[in-house]
């Protein structure tokens, strides 16, 4: 098994995980409804890939490990649930680091199947977002790549590091795969932790203020 392969199941993981604790959260589910959301969360995005670049059969049908994933994160929902939702924003911990890991996994196997760069890139977005775009709208909530929040421009970020390293260090393509997770992560999770977002109207303020004291400094020049 290669490393693609882990990234994978160990996104699986942290999306059954995420999924189920999200559906519990903010939904009254059984414990049927827990495990259709973990469920879709985990194999969303990567089935939408698979079947873009006709890989057949799909990741989850041809191996038994996924669903070996998706079951320890839903048991691993249920038996610390409690405990894991009193930390601050477990939730979107637990997801940054599901996208982490999927998006890398997407954007290596989709290199696998003569995907070209920018192509791979728009398939770790695939891979990292659809799943939770479901589970949002199962549980009646905006999706989160739709947000102001810095999501799929943090994978996007990740995955340009990945390509450069890769194209650096081309015999060894575990640098990428780790340095593009990292980069990832650490942009996500710093975006929670710091409330980074791209609210266009935010944007579009900074700008006008920098015209203006743009502006300021011209006339001083000419007085």
């Amino acid at each position: 098994m290669n490393t693609t392969f882990y990234f994978d199941l160990i996104g699986v993981f942290f999306f059954s995980l995420s999924g189920t604790l999200t559906a519990r959260r903010y939904k009254k589910l059984d414990l049927f409804g827990l495990a259709f959301v973990g469920l879709i969360t985990a194999i969303g995005g990567g089935t939408v890939r698979d079947v873009i670049i006709d890989a057949h059969p799909i990741a989850w049908v041809s191996h038994s490990g996924y669903f070996i994933a998706i079951v320890l994160g839903y048991a691993a929902a249920l038996a610390f649930g409690r405990v894991i939702l009193r930390f601050a924003k477990p939730i979107l911990t637990l997801d940054a680091l599901a996208v982490s890991f999927a998006a890398i996994a997407g954007l290596q196997k989709s290199l696998e199947y003569g995907a070209s760069e920018l192509s791979a890139l728009v398939f770790a977005v695939i891979t990292a977002t659809v799943g939770g775009v479901i589970r949002d709208v199962i549980c009646n909530e905006v999706p989160m790549v739709l947000r102001k929040e810095i999501y799929a421009s943090a994978v996007m970020a990740g995955g340009v590091v990945y390509l450069v390293v890769a194209w650096m260090v081309p015999y060894d393509l575990q640098w990428a795969q780790w340095t593009g997770f990292i980069a990832i992560a650490t942009i996500r999770l710093l975006a929670i932790r710091f409330r980074w977002d791209l609210d266009t109207r935010a944007v579009q303020r900074r700008i006008r203020m920098m015209r203006y004291t743009w502006k300021k400094l011209n006339r001083g020049k000419h007085v």
